[in-house]
């Protein structure tokens, strides 16, 4: 399945050789290209260019009318999502248990959850005094 899409206004962060580290001043360069086009072959970038290399054929084809497109991936090898350590919140956990607390809970916390375990400490205390 081929997808065309034509007639972007802006084809933003386009790039025709794969640069493996980018940092600093680099990060500012964002390359793109007026009157685009966007081919996409069985969900893969397949080509990209000037609205005038177009092919003429696609199984579908999309008409932005001038839109920008922004084409774009997030590497998880290269966004690290959280990079410490987290044992001290274990450590906590335990520590507050074994002074004498019934319940913990962690921030950030689900107030609806909260709700329900003093409601279940509550029950708990009722039913056995």
């Amino acid at each position: 399945m081929t997808t065309l899409i034509k007639n972007i206004g802006r084809l933003i962060q386009t790039e025709n050789e794969i640069r493996p580290y980018v940092a600093g001043e680099a990060m500012n360069l964002l390359p793109e290209i007026e009157n685009a086009y966007l081919l996409i072959e069985d969900e893969v970038i397949k080509s990209f260019g000037k609205m005038e290399e177009a092919p003429s054929t696609a199984d579908e084809v999309i008409d932005v009318c001038g839109r920008y497109i922004l084409p774009s991936f997030c590497d998880g090898h290269t966004h690290i999502v959280y990079a410490g350590s987290r044992e001290h919140e274990f450590i906590d956990k335990i520590n507050g248990l074994n002074v004498g607390a019934d319940d913990y809970v962690t921030k950030p916390f689900n107030p609806v959850e909260l709700i329900a375990r003093v409601n279940a400490l509550i029950r708990r205390y009722t039913k056995f005094g």
